[in-house]
């Protein structure tokens, strides 16, 4: 949810921020197998699990369809072109899930200004982990009552408290 939350505030703060932390491109690529909806848990049915998936989507996104057209090799190499020629972010949600060791090696290897998060429920090498814990109480409890009052609902105090549990 914190990475979803970056790329949409990268996008629609774009013309807000200096030029230098702007990307002219951001790609989600997710290895999540399921989705939870109103009617339950189902299954995810477009799936990255390998290095040519993750490829595929960034030259979609980038609009670049010649590297599909490619062998493995010669597509690590476009790819990367591609990337060099714009400040791009990329998200890996779910890594986790992906057991193609190419692409902890392309995550390691992203060329300069390419920026990538990944975000996973395991350690990994490839990246400096940034952890996520519960927030303090009182924090969480003023979250609860700035969206309460952004989307006017109403709770009561109990039900805040059972909320933030």
């Amino acid at each position: 949810a914190l990475a979803l939350e970056i790329a949409h505030r990268y996008n629609s703060e774009y013309e807000f921020l200096p030029e230098e932390e702007r990307f002219d491109a951001i790609i989600w690529v997710s290895a999540k197998t399921t989705s939870l909806t109103a009617e339950g848990i189902k299954t995810r049915y477009q799936v990255t699990n390998t290095i040519s998936d993750i490829y595929k989507e960034i030259s979609v996104v980038l609009g670049n369809n010649e590297i599909n057209l490619n062998n493995i090799n010669d597509q690590n190499l476009l790819i990367k072109r591609a990337l060099i020629q714009q400040r791009t972010l990329l998200i890996i949600d779910n890594f986790e899930t992906i057991d193609d060791e190419r692409v902890n090696s392309f995550i390691r290897e992203l060329p300069n200004p390419t920026k990538s998060i990944v975000t996973t429920r395991h350690r990994i090498d490839i990246a400096d982990p940034i952890r996520l814990s519960a927030m303090p109480r009182e924090d969480a409890i003023n979250l609860i009552k700035q969206e309460c009052k952004k989307k006017d609902v109403q709770l009561k105090v109990e039900q805040a408290e059972l909320l933030y549990k």
